[in-house]
């Protein structure tokens, strides 16, 4: 058994306390050996006594974020993000069918969702409704501006768009700049764009969600509605029904 150069410092000083002359070499031996467990057996109770400490802590913090977790998870089921006026938890096709009230048109239907078309922002647009799975719950709806012919024009009905977003929704995130070999006047600005070399984006912090607006590679504007709890649903299905399939 192996002691730490402290613990043999303090086997030496007692040693030389005691008195010799009354031992014999086996004697002195046996009492080394039996004080060095002594010893180690305190310091055994120590180490455990420690790391039975911080198996608690480990315990109670992960106590702590189970509780945190259960209430993050019971707001957000009540808490869902709003694409016009609707709550994005109910049946895709029951959200298709308020999009209809609000004068929208199917103009397809796919095995997730819907394709519709109609005004939003006072622009024609393309709305897609995603759902998920296995529950069909709507978690994502995407709109889609008509394509622009010009960098000029794209970058000002981005600008403009995000300028209506900023004044309602809190802007977390954004960019506006291109990746190599392109760059902002260079003339070339839509091949750019074409080859997703374009990274102009706000990304904003709403209510049950998240909404991103940017603009694609297909030079036009688009828009993204995300509802937290029920995206994180979609990925729970998705994986689900990929392994029941592998």
């Amino acid at each position: 058994m192996i002691l730490s150069k402290e613990c043999n410092k303090r086997v030496n000083k007692f040693l030389k306390k005691c008195s010799y002359v009354n031992f014999q070499g086996d004697d002195i031996e046996k009492m080394t050996i039996e004080y060095r467990k002594a010893l180690n057996s305190k310091y055994q109770h120590h180490n455990d006594s420690v790391r039975k400490a911080r198996d608690i802590a480990k315990q109670e913090k992960a106590r702590r974020q189970a509780i945190e977790d259960s209430i993050r998870l019971v707001k957000e089921s009540k808490t869902h993000i709003r694409f016009m006026g609707i709550e994005l938890n109910d049946a895709v096709d029951l959200v298709m069918l308020d999009l209809r009230k609000k004068g929208f048109e199917t103009i397809d239907f796919r095995k997730n969702g819907y394709v519709m078309s109609g005004k939003f922002m006072d622009r024609k647009a393309i709305v897609t409704l995603h759902s998920t799975p296995e529950t069909n719950n709507i978690y994502m709806v995407n709109v889609i501006f008509d394509e622009e012919n010009s960098w000029y024009s794209l970058k000002s009905e981005f600008l403009n768009i995000v300028k209506s977003y900023r004044a309602k929704y809190k802007c977390i995130d954004s960019g506006r700049t291109f990746l190599e070999p392109y760059y902002e006047g260079d003339g070339f600005e839509l091949q750019g764009v074409a080859k997703d070399k374009c990274c102009f984006f706000d990304k904003y912090e709403a209510e049950g969600g998240t909404i991103y607006v940017e603009i694609s590679d297909m030079r036009r504007i688009f828009i993204k509605y995300i509802d937290t709890f029920n995206s994180k649903r979609n990925d729970r299905e998705t994986i689900n029904k990929n392994l029941e399939e592998i």
